[in-house]
C-alpha cells in the first residue's frame, strides 16, 4: 500500500494539528502530511511537494480558500481538493463544485476525512 501526501491548509495551527492527528489515527501512517498556513504558502507547498490531495479551509484569515482551490485546480484539475468550513451552505457547495472541488465538509465532520480521502484517492 502506498503512502499519500496530503497538503493541509488552514491558518489555525490547532486545526492543522487536529487534521493531522485524525489522519494518523485512522490510517496507520498511510497519509504523509504537509502544512500551509495561508494562500501563498499553500500554492508554494503544492508546487514544491506535488501532493496527492489538498484539505483546505474556506477561511484563511484574509485569504479565501476558493481562490486557492481555483489556482490549484486550474493547473491540476484532477487533484482531489476537500474544502471545509464552520458553516457549510448550498451556495458554498455549489461554488466549490463549479471549481472542481471533490468534496465539502463542515469542521464537525473532519473525522470523515480518512475514509473520504481513501475514496477519492482510490
Amino acid at each position: 500500500m502506498r503512502d499519500w501526501t496530503i497538503l493541509i491548509v488552514d491558518d489555525n495551527a490547532a486545526i492543522r494539528d487536529l487534521i493531522r492527528t485524525v489522519l494518523d489515527l485512522h490510517d496507520e501512517g498511510r497519509f504523509v502530511t504537509v502544512d500551509a498556513d495561508s494562500a501563498a504558502t499553500a500554492v508554494t507547498a503544492w508546487q514544491r511537494t506535488a501532493p496527492d490531495a489538498v484539505v483546505l479551509d474556506l477561511r484563511l484569515g484574509v485569504d479565501d480558500g476558493f481562490e486557492v482551490a481555483a489556482r490549484i485546480l486550474a493547473e491540476q484539475p484532477d487533484l482531489p481538493v476537500v474544502l471545509y468550513t464552520a458553516y457549510l451552505t448550498d451556495e458554498i457547495q455549489n461554488h466549490a463544485a463549479e471549481l472542481g472541488v471533490a468534496a465539502c465538509l463542515t469542521q464537525d465532520e473532519l473525522t470523515r476525512l480518512p475514509a473520504l480521502l481513501g475514496d477519492v484517492l482510490g
